[in-house]
């Protein structure tokens, strides 16, 4: 018994359970999601290779011992930042680049300084000792802290993408509850599941509509080219759509005050906007302009600063004052040739604790 590991896919399983149980909003929750996938891809993997590091460190010297224990860490590292990166870029659209560096200047530091005063602070408090331990595992944690900052503002260290498809999203966590569940050569089921939700990632050339709160500022996202009513209006919103569609200033274009550029044509009461899949969007910028979009049958969508009212365009899909008043700030995706809607506030949506 001694020589068993402490940690096996039951106890994940069982831990897992138990805060489901107690509150099942978790599986929702991006900490739960990134915890357990990484600690059970580390469980699956150092159990099969379990008998070959066994093997390895029974005769190994110091110097051996040494690489092995740094070998350890850069696969721990690797293993969990593969298990982890899809929902990285699903939830926060980033991937740190440089974790399996700093993790390799930090691990020996929090295994050999910070986790033994820990631990000595223990023993030594009821003596009133305790600051012997807490100034090294001090010195230990800001080290830490450190090293994480310098590697995070190297040159180029996160990687950024746009907002994943929620179908690639859904196939990968298909592909890693079958890793889980699975044995034996039935595993290997979960890797063309895997690399099709990495495929799907690559392949995905959406569009969206953006609408701020206010409804003053709309940005339409196609291919890697950011169209806004506005670079004046609202620049905190813009910088925030432009970090999650992963768009630099560069691909920021703003619509016309009149005439057309590119997809866009502006008069003075609305501006059109063609999308790539046919859709079109109208921004109105003064109200008679919603008669003559509501004729048009070739405009999809009709967005305004000012109230619309849906009985005086049935046909088509209305974003103004009074929606914006509800749902707070909206979306219109395109996947798959189907539309998605999103609003930041649901009114029919319940929180967990309701």
């Amino acid at each position: 018994m001694a020589d068993r590991s402490p940690v096996s896919l039951r106890l994940v399983s069982f831990a897992a359970l138990v805060l489901l149980i107690w509150k099942p909003e978790n599986l929702t929750s991006v900490s739960f999601q990134m915890s357990f996938s990484a600690v059970l891809a580390l469980v699956l993997f150092y159990e099969a290779l379990r008998p070959k590091i066994t093997r390895w460190y029974s005769h190994a010297g110091f110097i051996r011992k040494a690489m092995l224990y740094f070998g350890g860490v850069c696969a721990t590292t690797i293993i969990a930042t593969i298990a982890t990166a899809p929902f990285a870029l699903y939830h926060f659209n980033a991937l740190a680049k440089y974790g399996l560096i700093a993790n390799v200047l930090a691990m020996p530091i929090l295994s050999f300084v910070v986790m033994p005063a820990a631990v000595l602070t223990f023993l030594l408090a009821p003596l009133k000792l305790e600051w012997l331990a807490l100034a090294p595992m001090s010195w230990g944690t800001e080290l830490i802290i450190d090293i994480a900052n310098k590697v995070a503002s190297l040159p180029d260290a996160t990687y950024s993408m746009s907002q994943m498809p929620f179908s690639a999203f859904l196939i990968f966590i298909t592909s890693l509850f079958l890793l889980f569940a699975l044995r034996g050569y039935l595993r290997l089921v979960s890797i063309p599941l895997f690399v099709f939700s990495a495929l799907l990632v690559i392949s995905h050339q959406g569009s969206q509509i953006l609408v701020s709160p206010t409804g003053k500022l709309i940005g339409v996202h196609d291919g890697n080219t950011l169209l806004v009513s506005s670079k004046v209006k609202e620049r905190f919103t813009r910088n925030q759509w432009m970090e999650h569609l992963n768009v630099n200033d560069t691909n920021v274009r703003s619509f016309p005050t009149i005439g057309c550029e590119g997809p866009v044509c502006c008069d003075k009461a609305a501006c059109n906007v063609k999308l790539s899949n046919g859709s079109r969007v109208s921004y109105l910028k003064e109200k008679y302009g919603l008669t003559e979009d509501c004729a048009n049958p070739e405009i999809d969508y009709v967005i305004a600063p000012f109230g619309l009212r849906q009985q005086s365009c049935p046909d088509k899909t209305l974003v103004g004052y009074w929606q914006l008043k509800e749902g707070g700030s909206h979306s219109i995706t395109f996947e798959n040739e189907k539309e998605i809607l999103n609003k930041a506030v649901d009114k029919d949506s319940k929180r967990p604790w309701q």
